[in-house]
């Protein structure tokens, strides 16, 4: 990978941290549901660190596949909070804001009194708004900011996650374990580098990116109330398309993939009524 890219890369992905445009979107909730009539409700903070290979092509091919990384992985920090409900006969249902989506999820249970296998399945709504950033090189690559640009994209993701968990008596200690996979698409304008004339033009783009991984959690407390972790891996692969306004010469468009891991570490306190 040329030195300047990988510089940039990773002032990109260091100011998404310190800007909390991403974060992650942990389950942080055990196997075990909750029982008809009950609900919870946790506030705190999730993490997303993205590692992908070095891509290949001209400069403005690296720049886009910088820009479709940030929008579709989103590494970055973000608050995290959610509600649940038990619903009875082994059924729960949530809903959760992740910092760039809105997660409806249902679940059912098969459990015992100290173990459990939950199988649930999701449908997210995706605001993807990486932000710009004002301490990026300068120097444009292509058609294209070297940031990527102010882009903005909305879309929609489905995901299912399969647990297994254990806990102790009286629920005072909680762990699960369990795999998760899912596919997401978005859809949105990603701003060009500055022309003479205002407004400057844009080109719109799509990502699709699927993955898979496995996640591990932990919850200590009383009734009332608990403190959970939970750390997710995942593989993921994203695939990216960019249409270009003909006045701005070819390629008309550029396609891009990446692919790599993921780690996403989230904590919150949660409260159980």
């Amino acid at each position: 990978m040329p030195e300047g890219h990988r510089v940039r890369s990773l002032a990109v992905v260091f100011a998404c941290f310190t800007t909390s445009c991403g974060g992650g979107a942990p389950l942080l909730h055990p196997a075990h549901v909750l029982p008809s009539g009950h609900v919870s409700a946790g506030a705190g903070v999730s993490g997303q660190f993205a590692f992908h290979g070095p891509t290949s092509g001209p400069p403005e091919q690296h720049t886009f596949e910088d820009a479709i990384a940030r929008a579709a992985l989103s590494p970055g920090i973000a608050p995290w909070a959610s509600a649940r409900a038990g619903l009875g006969g082994q059924f729960e249902a949530g809903l959760a804001y992740t910092g760039r989506s809105v997660r409806a999820d249902a679940r059912r249970a098969f459990a015992g009194d100290s173990t459990a296998l939950s199988v649930g399945a999701a449908a997210s709504a995706v605001f993807s708004d990486p932000r710009d950033l004002a301490d990026a090189p300068s120097t444009t690559s292509g058609r294209i900011p070297p940031t990527g640009g102010d882009l903005h994209a909305t879309g929609y993701g489905f995901d299912v996650p399969i647990l297994f968990g254990w806990r102790s008596t009286a629920s005072v200690v909680q762990a699960w374990a369990g795999a998760r996979g899912g596919v997401e698409r978005l859809d949105g304008d990603l701003p060009l580098a500055p022309a003479r004339e205002a407004p400057a033009p844009s080109a719109t783009f799509s990502t699709t990116r699927w993955y898979g991984g496995g996640l591990v959690g932990a919850a200590v407390g009383l009734s009332p109330v608990l403190v959970a972790v939970e750390l997710d891996v995942a593989y993921q692969s994203v695939s990216g398309r960019a249409s270009f306004p003909a006045e701005l010469g070819d390629p008309a468009r550029r396609d891009g993939s990446v692919h790599g891991l993921t780690l996403a570490p989230a904590g919150a306190i949660i409260g159980k009524f």
